[in-house]
């Protein structure tokens, strides 16, 4: 008998007024026969509103920490290193992937305040969600279910545009600048305040500037892995990296093993957001 668990993964386009803060809806569904093994999770630097209408998974695993088992509506706060989720037996979810820096056109809490936490979101937003929530997981048609998802997110939405776009225009500027040129160098050939730019960050995004370069970089070095007969050398070189125990380090700290052991079949959630999550 064939135990290889069948996994289900498709996105979907949220309404054009919210294109700019929201990267995509997902739906998720996987049935496991042969119990429930350990999926890595690698940081992205995205939030996610997290849907578990099945079993739930209990996620944030670590070492040290047995994580959390959520089931309903919940946020999954960006995270700085690796950790674990662990499914149940049928897992079925729907997800809002916010952009980087989306989360602020939401919530008045600031990412940073949700690094490495899943917490439920009735209590992020600060309002009774029941409904919405009940309603998405009954609706039986797609379509459906996608425009009660634009519709709830933009009775949310509060930012006003222009302070929401100045945020963006930095996020940007670090994303699209130079692995070899430092943030300080950035600001100055910017005319950006370095503090400024760091408060931006941590409000919207939840990580420092230099962190946020450092997943980036990390997750266009694991599209290439996955696609490319290149030496890890060579990869991590063409990405930025100092040396390859500059690159095994940072490999250790957002995949939990080293390059050589790391395996994409065996880390499909991982391997999903890889091939469709842009950097």
């Amino acid at each position: 008998m064939d135990h290889t668990p069948s996994y289900y993964y498709k996105q979907f386009l949220p309404a054009e007024e919210l294109s700019d803060a929201i990267e995509c809806y997902w739906y998720f569904f996987a049935e496991s026969h042969s119990g429930t093994s350990l999926q890595t999770l690698i940081p992205g630097g995205r939030i996610e509103w997290i849907f578990s209408f099945q079993d739930p998974l209990r996620w944030l695993i670590s070492e040290n920490d047995p994580g959390v088992c959520q089931y309903g509506s919940f946020i999954l706060g960006q995270r700085n290193r690796h950790f674990f989720a662990k499914p149940g037996e049928a897992t079925e979810l729907w997800g809002i992937r916010f952009r980087p820096g989306g989360w602020g056109a939401f919530s008045r809490v600031p990412a940073f305040g949700i690094l490495n936490t899943v917490q439920k979101a009735g209590e992020i937003f600060a309002k009774d969600i029941t409904k919405f929530e009940r309603g998405l997981r009954t609706v039986p048609l797609t379509d459906r279910k996608i425009d009660m998802l634009d519709t709830e997110l933009l009775k949310c939405r509060f930012s006003p545009a222009e302070e929401f776009a100045e945020s963006l225009h930095l996020i940007d500027k670090v994303r699209n600048s130079s692995c070899e040129k430092n943030i300080n160098e950035l600001c100055f050939n910017s005319s950006i305040h370095y503090k400024k730019l760091e408060r931006v960050f941590l409000s919207v995004v939840g990580y420092a500037p230099s962190t946020y370069r450092c997943i980036l970089r990390f997750n266009r070095m694991l599209k290439k892995l996955s696609s490319s007969n290149l030496s890890l050398t060579k990869l991590a070189l063409g990405e930025g990296y100092f040396d390859q125990s500059h690159f095994i380090r940072e490999f250790r700290r957002f995949a939990g093993t080293s390059p050589g052991q790391f395996n994409f079949r065996e880390s499909r959630i991982s391997a999903l957001l890889i091939r469709h999550q842009p950097v």
